[in-house]
């Protein structure tokens, strides 16, 4: 595979001048703390970078270092980041608990393990919400428990509303939740979304090993216990929490995307990694283009200790055209524009062919396109008209528009 270059969505210089302040040694801490303090006005610092200011504080405190001007206003960023970590951490021991005397198994996502088991500190990363992940099986019974207890839907997708079934809850990636004091917590049914590295056609003829789908169940049976107590719960493998931080990271979003850079390092730097394994992964699911330009860019651009010979194996992978297309795609993509008419068709599509519970009656397209009405929350009379002329038509434009 030819180099390919980095993506937007990945630092660009300023940022990676800061990056490499919270990565240097401790004997370059000094000199690049002045060098980045003197081309920095701190009270216009951005967001990702504000983000990433605990690890500042921890860094001021592993070098004993005082900067009178500066030190107390980023302690006192860490000391924000720590309340506000509680906060959602014990929110989140509660659904643990009451989904664990459910007998329903759950995997703790992204923020939460960092902080506990990789960085082991509280305060060292801001928390904005919670990640767990539940069986899609276990959906309906876990979203009820939820609502039950006092949460309410963030923001709904309409079929989380409409037509709460198994068979959505298969295709869907997660559904989000807030409470009263606004903590909220995102439930995952998939880490990835059903149309991610996925062919349309395949979805389209309702292939069955699709690398979303697989990729579940394989992550599912490689996760290991949370060693935290008051957490009954799994998190991902190392290998697997790699994997999810670098390709989650390589994605676009509203707010630039640094601490992907930071967290991997921390994994890296601490954790045991088997790199045959990530290969597999890459191989299994068609994840090489991703972790390729991820992973070269931590070796090349932040100096991590990645083999280089790990490199070399991952370029060794075929990949094709569309999928090196679909990364760059997806690095430009923000927010909401990921959920397209088209990509909830398909979602639909997959759900009600392939999941949808059998009945005395064969399944046809009329029961699909009301399906697909009843998860919309279209009931009325003239519901299948509504639908051709306003969902399909913004999906016959967005097909021309790719032509």
């Amino acid at each position: 595979m030819k180099q390919l270059s980095f993506p937007k969505s990945f630092p660009n210089d300023s940022e990676e001048q800061f990056l490499k302040l919270v990565l240097c040694t401790d004997d370059d801490f000094s000199y690049r703390w002045k060098n980045w303090k003197r081309t920095t006005v701190f009270d216009d610092i951005d967001y990702p970078t504000l983000r990433l200011l605990p690890l500042i504080h921890l860094r001021m405190q592993q070098t004993e270092m005082v900067d009178h001007e500066l030190s107390g206003k980023i302690k006192g960023v860490y000391k924000l980041a720590w309340i506000n970590n509680q906060r959602i951490m014990n929110a989140v021991k509660t659904v643990l608990d009451e989904l664990d005397k459910q007998k329903i198994p759950v995997l703790v996502l992204k923020g939460i393990p960092l902080v506990l088991e990789v960085y082991q500190d509280a305060g060292a990363r801001f928390l904005g919400d919670a990640d767990i992940v539940v069986p899609p099986e276990y959906a309906c019974q876990t979203v009820e428990i939820m609502l039950k207890n006092g949460w309410r839907h963030d923001k709904p997708w309409a079929p989380d509303a409409n037509n709460p079934v198994t068979s959505m809850y298969q295709v869907i990636k997660s559904t989000d939740f807030v409470n009263k004091f606004g903590v909220a917590i995102d439930v995952h049914w998939n880490i990835f979304g059903l149309y991610h590295h996925t062919n349309t056609f395949d979805i389209l003829r309702l292939k069955k090993d699709l690398p979303s789908i697989v990729f579940r169940q394989s992550f599912w049976e490689s996760a290991v216990p949370m060693k935290v107590p008051g957490f009954p719960a799994r998190r991902l493998c190392n290998e697997d929490m790699l994997i999810h931080v670098i390709i989650h990271g390589s994605e676009d979003n509203i707010h630039r995307t640094l601490r992907w850079v930071t967290d991997s390092a921390a994994i890296i730097k601490t954790l045991p990694l088997r790199w045959e394994f990530i290969i597999e992964r890459a191989k299994q699911f068609k994840l090489t283009t991703e972790l390729l330009v991820g992973f070269r860019y931590l070796r090349e651009r932040m100096d991590l200790p990645i083999p280089l010979s790990f490199i070399d194996e991952l370029a060794a992978i075929p990949v094709t055209k569309r999928e090196i297309k679909e990364f760059y795609n997806r690095s430009m993509i923000v927010g909401s524009k990921r959920f397209s008419p088209w990509n909830n068709l398909l979602m639909f599509w997959y759900a009600y062919w392939v999941y949808e519970p059998k009945t005395q009656r064969p399944k046809t397209m009329f029961g699909f396109i009301r399906y697909g009405a009843i998860s919309l929350g279209m009931h009325k009379p003239g519901t299948f008209s509504f639908i051709m002329k306003k969902y399909f038509k913004k999906i016959w434009r967005q097909i021309t528009n790719k032509l």
